[in-house]
């Protein structure tokens, strides 16, 4: 004997057919029909057989991947012969070319052989690839026959009978044709009535169609391999490659799946850039909420060289920032040669819905999407991409001037957003129209693909909304900023930190000003990683108004593609992935019948009040009784000088009027202003405009009473301090320490949450923390040290390390780290895009054209060279001429209902690098 044929039993008739009488060197053994639906048991069955035969010359293995039931097998001693096909629908048509131009003429058939017929199953599914959720043979011989509707009348109930009805008989309508495949095996003629009596059941058409037993007869005399036929060599393991789509073989260590889930990364050289390792003074600029840091850098010697605080000036960032700067030596500044700024800019005007007029002008795939967007004005215009990226409409070009011209007259439109239906895959229709809206108006366009990696084109507008109504806020703010430098006789290019730490020029930064958003924490994030040099760290962030908690891993810190919650908006911008909490130096002590309190609002430190704040605080202790218990009537209010840009109401009139003469508690401006009660009084919109302030005892406060903070009156914070102590009725001493506390376990469940991926206000928090209950003691420790910034983070980190068991670091300088990680941080571009399959056969590249391209090998070469292309275009633009280039590769893959692996997209990732150029 030399050959061995193992077969499934639905490949009996035709090939008893094919063989006749001449089986004298071929032993056949058949497996039972069906075994498809269950892949590991046919796998199983067919390991056993082959490990079993030790004679032959060759196995020969009649089935095809079958829901990779034939993937996994080993060759042990003998060649495993299987055809390349992923069903049998395949062989009894004679090759998969043929299966494939049935599945295209009519997707939804029910197939019949006289071998199906016999074994009494049907094959996997109507389509290439399969499906199980066909019905079996028998099934469809069972319905026929027996198909009675008043037995489950009977025994259900009519309602429930139609559902149970509804249910079983719902594969049908899958189905429009019935098949017969003659192969010239058995009786073919009742095998063609059967197929005729299940088209009149169903109301399907019914058709014979020739088939071919070629494909199996090439199997059967195959001693070598080729696309049709895999040949597995002794020792060899049968896969499934993803990519190719179709079974593979190779040694057991090498066989792959085909396909990676893992991130595959190498490094395409290229030319070094000319950058700010040549230069030697840098300016680190952090205009935070409550501070503003400057720092003075040596880039050559890695040292500080000058820094600086300054309060924040919300109404004007230029104004805090200038106070920075003169407190820096003045002949060391002038030598700066580059400058870098973080800044909450962007933030704010998002947070304050502080944005210019933005037409949105949109290309869905349907109308109805408009409903479901609340900008205005928005308009729908002509243009549809599939998420194929195949172009379905042209656009209009006199639509889109006529657009444009009625949005700048009738809505008063200063910049527009475009985003369309597929423009991620294909974004041909949103360049052009962003072209077209650009030279009608010269006025600024988004487009939404530039900006957002985000599939949902309702998502990629609001994005582009976001970033085109906050574009003259950075072109003002930039402006001035250099208007400050030359005032200071500061020659030097500007860049701005992006809310994932990066750089980018000043021109690709006023483009994209949401990029901006929360640079802050990034910049903090960034000096953290520069002045500790950890690769893997928990880094805290105190800030004035918040503390922001980010992971460094492996030498990189998280970020987040979704982007950051700003009030109620997410940006889709990569930035930082971090836990942000309301606990800052300046955040709000509450003390409210009983209760202690700190944050989240941020409110002014008292320290900042001067000898008109002593006189003010001792006033209020003289009034401690009316204060009802609660800390919040005395809260100060003070004016700001700066006048509201909106009419005032009788109480805001008022309250202002009072204001000019000094600052007042908030129960005596409710008492001036004649209000029944404290609570009535309404100064949201002043708050909002920064027309006045609140003051209140903060964290900073305590700093200056325990004398470890020098930046105001510590008079006015002892005051304010021993104001809330009376109210709690508790040492002045201890009621500090219990607000240390607090602060304390409010950042520790915030560094807990990080690193679990938990909510802060989780339970599960709030126990590990707490150290558990009563019955089940709790502890937990962070994997990696956590590394305090900010002014305040040496006087909190004692505390959360004690409460956490890990240890802190506290490295010199952190007190500016955002400022320092602002100047040393490097610039990054980034350019994405994937292959993704094409039916039939092929693939396209998403972000480009529609180009169908057959081999799969070719289509990652062209997207290599667009992707280089693109991402060397970008990094030039953000401000580095670096071009060496690590490209990353990983795939996306799903399973289908019998375990297939389906390629769902091969991902492609450039990112350059590089530190800023000389300009």
């Amino acid at each position: 004997m030399s050959i061995r044929i193992l077969a499934c039993g639905v490949f009996r008739t035709d090939l008893e057919n094919i063989l006749g009488t001449n089986q004298s060197d071929i032993a056949v053994s058949y497996l039972e029909g069906g075994l498809h639906s269950e892949p590991n048991k046919l796998r199983e069955a067919l390991q056993k057989a082959i490990d079993e035969e030790h004679a032959a010359s060759r196995i020969i293995l009649l089935y095809g991947l079958c829901g990779t039931g034939t993937s996994g097998l080993h060759a042990r001693s003998i060649p495993l012969i299987i055809p390349r096909v992923h069903d049998c629908i395949s062989l009894f048509l004679g090759s998969s070319a043929a299966y494939t131009r049935q599945f295209r003429h009519i997707p939804g058939t029910y197939y019949i052989s006289a071998g199906w017929y016999e074994e009494q199953v049907q094959p996997r599914g109507s389509k290439p690839g399969g499906d199980d959720r066909s019905p079996s043979h028998e099934a469809i011989r069972l319905d026929i026959s027996r198909d009675k509707p008043e037995d489950l009348v009977e025994k259900y109930g009519r309602e429930n009978a139609e559902a149970i009805l509804d249910v079983t008989h719902s594969w049908k309508k899958n189905y429009k044709r019935a098949v017969f495949i003659d192969t010239g095996s058995g009786d073919r003629d009742k095998y063609r009535t059967h197929v005729q009596t299940i088209g009149q059941k169903y109301n399907w058409k019914t058709e014979t169609i020739a088939g071919s037993t070629r494909l199996i007869e090439r199997t059967l005399k195959a001693e070598t391999g080729d696309d049709e036929i895999l040949v597995v060599e002794p020792g060899e393991l049968t896969y499934f490659d993803v990519a190719a789509g179709r079974l593979n073989a190779g040694k057991p260590e090498e066989a792959g799946l085909g396909y990676s889930p893992q991130r595959r990364s190498w490094i395409i050289p290229g030319n070094r850039g000319t950058s700010h390792r040549q230069r030697r003074i840098g300016l680190g600029i952090d205009a935070g909420g409550t501070y503003t840091d400057a720092v003075l850098f040596d880039l050559q010697t890695e040292s500080v060289l000058a820094k600086t605080k300054a309060l924040t000036t919300p109404w004007d960032y230029t104004e805090g920032i200038d106070k920075a700067l003169e407190q820096l030596p003045a002949q060391t500044l002038i030598r700066t040669e580059i400058v870098s700024v973080s800044t909450t800019l962007a933030t704010n005007a998002i947070v304050e819905n502080n944005r210019q007029a933005v037409g949105l002008l949109l290309m869905p795939l349907s109308d109805s999407v408009a409903e479901e967007i609340d900008h205005r004005p928005l308009q729908l215009i002509r243009g549809r991409v599939n998420i194929s990226g195949e172009v379905q409409e042209e656009i209009d070009e006199t639509e889109i001037r006529k657009t444009a011209r009625e949005m700048v007259r009738n809505h008063g439109v200063r910049a527009f957003a475009v985003s369309g239906y597929g423009g991620t895959v294909n974004p041909v229709h949103e360049k052009t129209v962003a072209g077209i809206l650009r030279d009608e108006t010269g006025l600024m366009v988004c487009a939404g693909h530039e900006l957002s990696g985000q599939l949902d084109f309702t998502v990629r507008a609001a994005t582009a909304v976001l970033n085109a109504g906050i574009i003259p806020h950075l072109e003002t703010f930039f402006h001035a900023v250099e208007d400050r430098l030359k005032f200071r006789h500061i020659d030097a290019p500007v860049l701005f930190v992006r809310g994932d730490g990066f750089l980018m020029n000043a021109s690709y930064a006023m483009e994209h000003p949401i990029e901006t958003a929360l640079s802050g924490p990034a910049a903090s994030i960034a000096g953290a990683r520069y002045l500790t040099g950890c690769d893997e760290a928990c880094i805290i962030d105190v800030g004035g108004t918040t503390s922001d908690i980010a992971y460094v891993e492996n030498g990189s810190v998280e970020t987040d593609p979704d982007g950051a919650m700003i009030g109620n908006h997410r940006t889709h911008v990569r930035a930082v992935d971090m836990v942000t909490l309301g606990i800052g130096g300046d955040s709000e002590v509450v003390f409210d019948r009983g209760d202690i309190r700190v944050g989240p609002r941020r409110v002014s430190p008292l320290c900042r009040l001067g000898r008109e704040g002593e006189d003010l605080l001792q006033r209020l202790s003289s009034r401690i009784d009316d204060f009802s218990a609660s800390s919040s009537a005395a809260l100060i209010c003070r004016f700001t000088g700066k006048q509201p840009p909106f009419p005032l109401n009788r109480m805001e009139k008022e309250a202002l009027d009072s204001l000019i003469n000094g600052p007042l508690s908030v129960l005596e401006l409710a008492e001036k202003i004649l209000l029944g009660h404290w609570r009535f009084l309404k100064l949201d919109r002043l708050l909002s405009v920064r027309s006045i302030e609140i003051l209140g005892l903060t964290p900073t406060d305590l700093l200056h009473v325990e004398e470890r903070l020098v930046l105001g009156s510590k008079e006015s914070a002892s005051l304010g301090l021993k104001l809330h102590a009376r109210l709690s009725g508790l040492p002045e001493g201890e009621y500090a320490r219990l607000v240390w506390g607090q602060a304390e376990k409010s950042i520790s469940a915030g560094v807990m949450a990080k690193m679990l991926g938990l909510s802060p206000e989780d339970p599960a928090i709030e126990l590990l923390v707490s150290g558990g209950s009563r019955r089940v003691k709790l502890s937990a420790k962070p994997a990696a040290p956590l590394v305090g910034l900010g002014a305040a983070a040496p006087f909190l980190l004692g505390g959360i390390q004690r409460s956490l068991d890990q240890e802190a670091l506290i490295p010199e300088n952190a007190d500016v780290a955002n400022a320092i990680g602002a100047v040393t941080s490097s610039v990054q571009a980034l350019a994405r895009a994937s292959i993704v399959p094409a039916a039939p056969e092929g693939y396209r590249l998403t972000g480009t054209d529609d180009t169908i391209y057959s081999e799969l090998s070719r289509a990652e070469a062209v997207l290599e060279a667009r992707l280089l292309e693109q991402v060397r275009r970008r990094a030039a633009a953000a401000g580095t001429s670096e071009t060496e280039v690590r490209l990353s590769v990983w795939d996306r893959v799903a399973r289908s209902a019998t375990g297939e692996p389906i390629l769902l997209e091969r991902c492609m990732e450039a990112e350059i690098r590089g530190l800023p150029d000389n300009f």
